[in-house]
């Protein structure tokens, strides 16, 4: 059992993520307080927010520049069997869409 330092609740150590520059190896934030505090961070910092995404896809696509390619690819094809998968990869995509496009121009 660990303390959230945020919290202050005792939780399993599996409800902590890894740290290894801290004595007992997990952070000091449970995972639901770490996440919170990022969704905060997120929502006040929206530029930030999507220089870091971007810069951390950039640098994935540096490391494994088929990766990207060959998921996409396989996840429609395994989402896209049915009509009925075929119809729910197209509304996320559309629905992604419009909700992406809202942010950039909030952004803007």
């Amino acid at each position: 059992m660990k303390t959230c330092n945020t919290c202050q609740e005792s939780k399993q150590e599996a409800e902590f993520s890894k740290n290894s520059k801290t004595p007992d190896g997990l952070q000091y934030k449970c995972r639901q307080c770490q996440a919170d505090y990022y969704r905060q961070w997120r929502k006040a910092n929206p530029h930030k927010a999507r220089e870091r995404s971007l810069e951390s896809k950039s640098r994935l696509l540096e490391r494994q520049p088929d990766y990207y390619k060959e998921y996409s690819r396989d996840y429609y094809k395994k989402h896209s069997a049915t009509e009925e998968g075929r119809e729910e990869y197209r509304r996320r995509a559309l629905a992604w869409y419009y909700r992406n496009r809202a942010k950039e121009k909030e952004i803007e």
